[in-house]
């Protein structure tokens, strides 16, 4: 899944950056290559978040929040496409409008930033609920920003600056709490007579990232020229 909004991620780079240069450089400004040039900065916009979501996708008990972070992504970036392309009348109310420019901003980005938290894959019970906290502060910040706009509610400017300084806080503070509390030493494998179980432990100790991909290949060749 990653690999494929990566590449998608690169050729649109590629693509608005070639597309930038030839319309500078010639001069080719119209109506079709500014909507050309918006599309292509959409996408890539987009794909950003997009791929952060991607990435806990393999990960079975986040793929739910993977599937719907990756789906906001692509019907924003429609929204979008849709205003570009003149698809969607712009005769609605304002209010409106505001709203779905407000939420197709909002929600990839908080999706993108618990995608990338989720990551995080400690044993650790106080990573663990630095980790957890964090989400729900991200997710109550986003929250309150919607409600303000969609029912009109009234935000306490202090108590949303508290908020936004603890999912900061939270953001820096739980990779660096899981990089200083992660095991240095990788459990070792006790060698059994059965290759594949000893390789079955292997992986789920490079799953659970006790092992280095390094390390993970160089216990597996000890275990495949064992006799």
């Amino acid at each position: 899944m990653k690999k494929a909004v990566l590449k998608v991620l690169l050729t649109t780079f590629v693509m608005i950056a070639a597309f930038s240069i030839i319309i500078i450089f010639f001069e080719i400004w119209n109506l079709w290559t500014v909507r050309i040039l918006l599309t292509m900065i959409d996408v890539f916009s987009f794909s950003c978040p997009g791929i952060c979501c991607a990435m806990v996708y393999d990960k079975e008990k986040h793929k739910t929040i993977s599937t719907i972070g990756i789906l906001i992504c692509v019907l924003s970036c429609l929204f979008y496409l849709a205003l570009i392309w003149n698809f969607m009348p712009l005769d609605f109310d304002a209010d409106f409008f505001m709203n779905c420019i407000v939420t197709t901003i909002l929600l990839p980005s908080a999706f993108a930033h618990v995608s990338l938290l989720l990551l995080i894959d400690s044993k650790k019970d106080s990573v663990c609920l630095l980790q957890k906290g964090t989400v729900c502060l991200i997710l109550l910040v986003s929250a309150i920003f919607l409600s303000a706009f969609y029912l009109h509610t009234s935000i306490n400017p202090t108590l949303m600056t508290i908020l936004m300084i603890l999912a900061l806080t939270g953001t820096i503070i739980t990779p660096l709490a899981h990089v200083i509390t992660k095991d240095s030493k990788p459990e070792v494998v006790v060698p059994s007579s059965n290759k594949y179980e000893d390789l079955a432990r292997l992986q789920s100790l490079l799953q659970s990232q006790a092992l280095t991909p390094e390390e993970f290949e160089i216990e597996k060749q000890k275990i495949l020229s064992r006799p």
